[in-house]
């Protein structure tokens, strides 16, 4: 589990609702930095998106200048080489990945937009661990 603190702030909207999702925007519109999706969703069935979901999903997002992000710990090179993204064609700002990217060791990563990840690490990759120096 999380803080209350942090789960004050998180938004939850039904998958596959596009309707709930416009009016989540219009009511906080200017308080979303950012949208995370799983384009597959894995924790109640592996549902697929309805077709054109992710697309509006994406637009809205962007119109109100929110980041997208896809949680594609589960999908990433299991559905498709290129993961969910690329299977349905549309892609997010940034991408989280789990341990698939390690063959199945205890790893996470992500990755994104150059113009985004610039931000993150603008001279030069990082690396970091939570076992670094121990």
């Amino acid at each position: 589990m999380f803080p209350e603190s942090v789960a004050k702030e998180v938004i939850t909207v039904p998958y596959n609702d596009i309707e709930s999702y416009k009016e989540a925007l219009e009511y906080w519109g200017d308080d979303i930095a950012c949208v995370l999706v799983e384009p597959i969703v894995g924790n109640f069935g592996m549902v697929e998106p309805k077709p054109g979901f992710l697309e509006q999903v994406n637009e809205l997002t962007h119109n109100n200048g929110s980041l997208v992000i896809y949680d594609e710990v589960i999908t990433a090179f299991r559905f498709h080489y290129g993961g969910a993204q690329d299977l349905y064609k549309v892609y997010p700002d940034l991408t989280a990945f789990g341990k698939i990217i390690g063959g199945g060791l205890p790893i996470g990563g992500y990755g994104g937009k150059q113009d985004i990840m610039e931000q993150v690490a603008p001279f030069r990759p990082c690396l970091s661990s939570w076992y670094n120096g121990r």
